[in-house]
């Protein structure tokens, strides 16, 4: 459930933080508050997309260990 359910998550993490940075810079300029907010988000974002392409690769990696062991099989049974 962990697993399957992370993007909503980091959905709320990233409501949690901009909430924080929109109070913590509201005595700032607009500029410096959205940038807060962009950097944030695209940090957020950076580890999601990062996270999502190394458990791809995971996988991918234990379906060739899957196949290589299924060879390995069919040529002992042949």
């Amino acid at each position: 459930m962990l697993t399957r359910y992370v993007w909503i998550y980091s959905v709320l993490i990233w409501l949690a933080v901009s909430f924080y940075i929109v109070e913590v810079t509201s005595k700032g300029s607009v500029l410096f508050t959205l940038t807060a907010l962009g950097l944030t988000t695209a940090y957020i974002l950076g580890v999601g997309i990062w996270t999502w392409f190394r458990k791809n690769k995971k996988q991918l990696q234990q379906i060739d260990d899957i196949m290589y062991d299924l060879e390995q099989l069919h040529d002992a049974l042949s």
